[in-house]
Parts: C-alpha cells; sequence; structure tokens
C-alpha cells in the first residue's frame, strides 16, 4: 500500500501494549506507558524498464519478510499531580516521551539499484520532554 510518501509493507506477528498508573501520597500520580513491535519488513526492489508501460517495481527478495528492521520498544513515563481549587481542579504534568532515547530506525530507502539505497528515511522520535497543564471544572 501507499501513504503518499512511498509504499509500505505492515506485517507484523506480534505487537504489545501495557500501561500502569500509581497512586503517590500527596495527590501525585506517577504512569508508565510501554509499546512493543516485531520491526518491520524491509523489502528490497529493483527498478526496470517495461517498454510502453515505463518502469515497474519487483521485489528482489524471495520474501517480502525475508529482512526486517530492528525490534521497536518504547517507553514514556509521566508524572503529574492533582490540585483542587474549589471546583477546578489543577493538574501540571511532566512527561518523558522515549525515556530510553531509543533510536531505532523505522524505514530505510529500498530501491537496490539507487545512489540512495539503504539510506534512513525515518527514525523513531528522540527522547522529549514535555510540560503541561490541565484545567478540570
Amino acid at each position: 500500500g501507499g501513504s503518499g510518501k512511498a509504499s509500505f509493507y505492515s506485517s507484523f506477528k506480534w505487537q504489545i501494549y501495557m500501561n500502569a498508573i500509581f497512586k503517590l501520597p500527596a495527590s501525585f500520580d506517577v504512569s508508565t506507558a510501554i509499546f512493543g513491535r516485531q520491526g518491520g519488513s524491509f523489502p528490497v526492489s529493483i527498478s526496470t524498464a517495461a517498454g510502453r508501460n515505463g518502469t515497474v517495481r519487483a521485489l528482489a527478495t524471495p520474501e517480502v519478510d525475508q529482512t526486517r528492521y530492528d525490534n521497536l520498544w518504547n517507553v514514556d513515563f509521566r508524572l503529574a499531580r492533582n490540585t483542587k481549587i474549589g471546583r477546578v481542579t489543577l493538574t501540571p504534568a511532566l512527561v518523558l516521551f522515549n525515556a530510553f532515547n531509543n533510536d531505532v530506525v523505522l524505514s530505510r530507502a529500498r530501491n537496490a539499484g539507487s545512489s540512495t539505497f539503504n539510506r534512513i528515511e525515518e527514525v523513531i522520535s528522540p527522547r522529549i520532554l514535555q510540560l503541561s497543564a490541565r484545567i478540570s471544572f
């Protein structure tokens, strides 16, 4: 299939998602979200002339998922505190995305005949620290 930027394959045999929250004293909450997934397939292709039909792409490996990217693991943490002020609740939070700052490659250039073959095109977002606040009423 295609998403507008390139064709992609989504043949993951396993995926896991877990989250947990712990209530701490003084109205603090600490939580985590853990995501893991088998590495995506890396189907190498070649482009060849097809006469009047232009250029066609063909799979250069016996199976689409013969080669795979590394497995993807991501862990996020959140610390928040609920403060009740009359009928309003203020919840400041600190969130750490991709806490272990892994740099898993999600996509590479796959055309074996191209000078850009195997060039990294996409990696998981880096570690990000977010400070936020929510007002509930």
